[in-house]
């Protein structure tokens, strides 16, 4: 029996069985999303940290998870209250993944973790992997993502202690970025020198399109990196975010 038992959650299951849910949409508002920044603030560190333990039985973690899953990206909303929606689903079914099989001592521990299941979009089945790969860097084309995307794991960027929201979206991603190459435990920046994280390495790609590794890294840091800057890539942590 999969241990996600231990979280048996009657509100939820009510949610979720409701006849409105998952079918027949008709919510074209994009949802409000400051029901998860109320659940950030009080289970996540200032450094990144999560308290899963806490924050699987938050009944209020548990009410916006049913409200992702009922309310998905329509046509109608903006681009930017679809990219949130996105992005906060990726973080948010990340966390329940690992609230609800805890003990982890790295979400790795699970088999296929990125690979299964997390939601459903109008019928298709969405994973986390595609979620970042086809819904956001397919779907909007902004490298900025990978950076507001937390995989569980010490060396993904560390997790905010608000929401993604579509009226400060484009502020919140380049925060995001700037946040993450500043910090030396994921990324050492010099000017002749970049110790970037793996990211950088398994994404290259989606930064380098139409520029260099220097050169994206040098838009986003206030240090003044060489154009022939050597690059090197740091051992991924899969440890768990957690504490």
């Amino acid at each position: 029996m999969p241990r996600s038992t231990l979280f048996a959650l009657p509100t939820l299951a009510a949610l979720l069985l409701s006849p409105a849910t998952g079918v027949g949409q008709a919510h074209y508002t994009a949802p409000d999303h400051g029901t998860f920044t109320l659940v950030l603030q009080d289970h996540v560190s200032d450094d990144g940290l999560v308290d899963y333990s806490a924050i699987g039985k938050d009944t209020r973690f548990q009410r916006y998870i049913a409200m992702l899953e009922r309310f998905t990206p329509l046509p109608e909303w903006s681009r930017e209250e679809r990219m949130a929606w996105w992005v906060n689903a990726y973080n948010a079914f990340t966390i329940r993944l690992v609230a609800y099989n805890m003990p982890l001592e790295h979400i790795t521990d699970l088999e296929e973790p990125f690979k299964r299941e997390v939601v459903r979009v109008r019928g298709e089945a969405w994973s986390l992997d595609r979620i970042e790969k086809e819904a956001l860097m397919k779907g909007f084309g902004d490298p900025r993502v990978h950076f507001a995307l937390v995989c569980a794991s010490r060396s993904c960027p560390a997790l905010p202690r608000e929401a993604f929201t579509a009226d400060r979206l484009n502020e919140q991603l380049e925060g995001a970025g700037h946040r993450f190459l500043a910090d030396p435990v994921r990324n050492r920046i010099a000017s002749d020198r970049l110790e970037l994280s793996m990211i950088f390495d398994w994404y290259r790609r989606d930064f380098t399109d139409g520029e260099t590794l220097q050169q994206f890294v040098a838009r986003h840091t206030d240090v003044d990196v060489r154009p022939d800057a050597e690059v090197l890539f740091l051992d991924y942590d899969w440890r768990l975010n957690g504490r």
